[in-house]
């Protein structure tokens, strides 16, 4: 039997993902790297891993991501980077093959900013949880359906929605722990 789900959790002793997945895992659906010491992950890690419909890679130490992790995975449906370092997410890195993908977690990172041409290409995308990341600036340039109030991305929680006809059906969720002390 080939291993449908990989599941490392509690050991901060590993430290990297190995390249090329699914050679050892081809028929891999699920992968669970939680609370481990990962701080980068290979560009392709995840090639040829059709099957793959969940990454979980959260309360790791990665800082920034390959813009090319996740080409093709056309089944990914759910992806967990919360608890990480991440400070940017590269302008590319949720492509247009990412057809599935339904919910995004980047809770508890370091984003202060995110462009929401970021997921414009994701036809499928219902939610995007972007809590405790003390978002400042929530730019939605080159996207005329979006209008944000200042008080939208400042109050302590609020949901961003778009209007029906809008491509990106998702919720925004911003919390923002650096205001509710103001």
């Amino acid at each position: 039997l080939q291993a449908q789900e990989v599941k490392i959790e509690n050991d901060k002793n590993v430290q990297f993902l190995p390249e090329k997945l699914s050679e050892s895992f081809p028929k891999l659906m699920r992968l669970i790297a939680r609370n481990l010491s990962l701080e980068d992950v290979p560009e392709d890690a995840f090639e040829n891993s059709i099957n793959l419909a969940v990454i979980d890679l959260s309360q790791n130490k990665l800082k920034s991501l390959n813009p090319n992790l996740f080409n093709d995975l056309s089944s990914l449906e759910e992806l967990n980077l919360s608890g990480n370092d991440i400070k940017k997410l590269p302008a590319n890195i949720f492509n247009s093959q990412l057809v599935s993908l339904r919910r995004i977690n980047l809770n508890d990172n370091k984003i202060t900013k995110i462009d929401a041409k970021l997921f414009e290409n994701l036809p499928n995308l219902e939610k995007v949880t972007l809590n405790g990341n003390g978002i400042d600036d929530f730019s939605l340039v080159g996207n005329p359906k979006y209008e944000i109030d200042s008080e939208d991305y400042l109050s302590s929680s609020k949901e961003i929605t778009e209007e029906p006809e809008d491509t990106l059906k998702s919720k925004i969720n911003i919390h923002n722990p650096v205001t509710e002390a103001t």
